[in-house]
């Protein structure tokens, strides 16, 4: 009889923590859990690397399930950007494109400052602090805004 993947990921983890604390090769836990010795290293090494990511919860709905990764922040950096862009089809907002903008023209004091057309956007920006205006009618990046440029570009640079 053919054993599921589950089946077989329950019977290391079940021989795993009642031998906690011992350290053995995986030809001991292969015998053990009766698996194939390369079987047996291929789900050491998947269990291994799903213990590396997030927790995922699964959500039951009434077509299926979802799933949700509880603390998106603790997964690498490109990791979290793959799935922003490719998963949830997140695009740069307009405000991500005028921050983007102001810190690639390096506009981040009253002398660097540039002349934007006032818009909802800008006012919004202003409102948060995260852009300034000078006496001329000049705006420029505040140091919040430039972190949150920063963070922008990088999400959204061309791969």
């Amino acid at each position: 009889m053919r054993r599921t993947a589950l089946d077989i990921v329950n019977s290391i983890s079940n021989y795993l923590e009642g031998n906690a604390g011992i350290a053995m090769p995986p030809t001991n836990i292969a015998s053990k859990t009766k698996l194939n010795y390369l079987a047996c290293k291929e789900y050491l090494n998947l269990i291994e690397s799903i213990q590396k990511l997030p927790k995922i919860n699964s959500i039951k709905t009434k077509t299926g399930k979802l799933f949700k990764v509880e603390k998106m922040t603790e997964m690498p950096l490109e990791q979290q950007k793959k799935l922003l862009k490719e998963e949830f089809d997140v695009k740069p907002s307009r405000a991500d494109e005028i921050y983007i903008e102001l810190l690639e023209r390096k506009a981040f004091n009253e002398k660097s400052a540039i002349k934007i057309e006032r818009s909802e956007t800008i006012e919004k920006g202003l409102k948060f602090k995260h852009l300034k205006q000078t006496k001329k009618g000049r705006i420029h990046l505040t140091k919040l805004g430039r972190i949150i440029a920063k963070g922008a570009k990088e999400l959204f640079a061309e791969d």
